[in-house]
């Protein structure tokens, strides 16, 4: 989760970053916040701490504010900035291998855009991290 929220940072036009932030009403837009999310062992997952592959859930919140004709292009451009600078990483690559069920999956995203756009929207941006645990190594 350390290398995502440091990837956040060279997002262009990213004025915030943080990690599991609870309060964010002060932040400036745009904004870019990491939520680790549930981890989950896959069904290949081993006893006696042989390990296995763990699958983690985190979400990456980006609020943004622009005039209300523009602000879905707008979060649609950061949501591309965000999914490529994640899913294209191979720093983060590494560290999840590169077995078919290791890496980064991009999931999906949902806005607060609804009708009646107001200026300032966030989007949840979903992704899926497969890695594999070695309880011995940790």
């Amino acid at each position: 989760m350390a290398r995502i929220t440091e990837l956040l940072g060279t997002i262009t036009g990213v004025e915030t970053v943080a990690r599991n932030l609870d309060e964010v009403s002060d932040l400036k837009v745009t904004t870019a916040i990491l939520y680790d999310g549930d981890e989950e062992a896959s069904d290949t997952m081993r006893a006696n701490g042989a390990g296995g592959i763990m699958y983690a859930s985190p979400q990456v919140v980006i609020s943004v504010q622009d005039v209300p004709e523009a602000v879905g292009t707008t979060v649609n451009q950061y949501r591309a900035r965000l999914v490529s600078t994640i899913c294209l990483d191979e720093t983060l690559q590494e560290l999840c291998g590169t077995f078919p069920t290791r890496g980064i999956k991009y999931m999906g995203c949902s806005t607060s855009l609804v009708p009646g756009r107001s200026s300032q929207v966030s989007m949840t941006a979903h992704f899926t991290i497969g890695y594999q645990i070695i309880p011995s190594e940790l």
